[in-house]
């Protein structure tokens, strides 16, 4: 019988399966993973981030600034390839939330947060169908979150808004 390649993270000591569910692949490695398991590369990454944000967000400004022709032509050529693969899924989306920006009172605030921001449709069944009442309307990051929710774990209401509440303390709002 064939046992399982196991692999211990070098920061937290954990032996994990081998693979990329737990691993980000690296090919130069021998194993073919990093050494540090997703758990603790995400866990230094945020930190890094949040110590370093506001010079990240200055860089990606200035490299925007500097490639913003480049930036919009790559955009133009993705939407394009993704709009062929799919073209009857792109034509009932768009015309869809069109019809749903018309008939559908605009809110002044987030639905979830209860923050003025600008506000997204969020489609709650996932069938894009013409019913008003299944759309809301959220900022980006609920937006973000709300379909991350849906699709990754048992959605209901009380499960989204745990998760709000504790990804807006992790963050500091």
């Amino acid at each position: 019988m064939e046992t399982e390649k196991r692999k211990i993270c070098t920061k937290c000591k954990m032996s994990l399966p081998a693979t990329s569910e737990y691993f980000h692949v690296r090919k130069d490695r021998k194993s073919g993973f990093q050494s540090r398991c997703k758990k603790c590369r995400n866990t230094k990454n945020r930190a890094y981030y949040k110590e370093n944000s506001e010079s990240l967000i200055e860089k990606r400004k200035l490299y925007y600034k500097e490639h913003r022709d480049e930036i919009r032509e790559y955009d133009k050529l993705r939407s394009k390839k993704r709009y062929d693969s799919n073209p009857e899924f792109f034509i009932k989306y768009t015309n869809t939330h069109k019809w749903i920006r018309h008939h559908k009172d605009k809110a002044k605030y987030c639905v979830i947060c209860n923050e003025k921001r600008k506000l997204q449709l969020a489609n709650i069944s996932g069938d894009y169908k013409k019913d008003i009442n299944d759309y809301l309307w959220l900022c980006q990051d609920c937006h973000l979150l709300f379909d991350f929710c849906k699709k990754n774990i048992d959605f209901t209401p009380k499960n989204y808004i745990k998760i709000k509440t504790t990804k807006k303390e992790s963050i500091g709002r």
